[in-house]
């Protein structure tokens, strides 16, 4: 059966996408106070718990034919970017910490690249056929590099925090 790996990759990669979400959800309260570091990252691994609660939405496709699962994608995929856009914005308004000032700038260009790359994907949903078509939008040119700095600043997030005594796991996706 193709399609049950393919759905699977399917999965993985918008998987990665809500990762990444949770990821750079790091730092402040909005109150324009930054926090510590401490308090940085401790903020993050709650977000990240809150998002983790949440219903996984391609759960609904399980055991579907392929082509009903390509026709829902558009839907599916729109409530991803949403969310997406939601963790930027609260992000863009947050204050973190001097040690994370870099790290911060960092996460918010690559979400905005990431926006721009999704949005191209999202514009294309439409016309796939195939899950081939679907891995194929994002295995290829800006999808693929977007995800791929994101994957970096988690990394450096991981990186950032271990540096400062902070054990915290984001469950990034390390380059193999």
């Amino acid at each position: 059966m193709k399609s049950k790996p393919a759905a699977q990759a399917l999965i993985t990669v918008l998987a990665l996408v809500l990762a990444a979400i949770v990821a750079a959800a790091c730092g402040g309260d909005g109150d324009g106070e930054a926090l510590t570091v401490e308090q940085y990252f401790r903020r993050l691994e709650t977000l990240k718990t809150q998002f983790e609660g949440q219903p996984e939405p391609l759960a609904r496709f399980e055991g579907l034919p392929e082509a009903d699962i390509i026709e829902q994608l558009p839907e599916i995929f729109a409530q991803h970017i949403a969310a997406f856009e939601a963790f930027n914005d609260g992000l863009a308004d947050l204050d973190p910490p001097a040690e994370a000032e870099e790290l911060h700038q960092e996460a918010l260009d690559a979400f905005e690249d990431a926006l721009t790359a999704y949005g191209e994907v999202e514009d294309k949903l439409d016309d796939v056929e195939s899950f081939a078509d679907v891995e194929q939008l994002f295995s290829q040119g800006d999808a693929a590099a977007a995800e791929a700095r994101l994957d970096q600043v988690c990394l450096d997030a991981e990186q950032l925090a271990a540096e400062n005594g902070i054990d915290i796991d984001l469950n990034c996706e390390d380059e193999e």
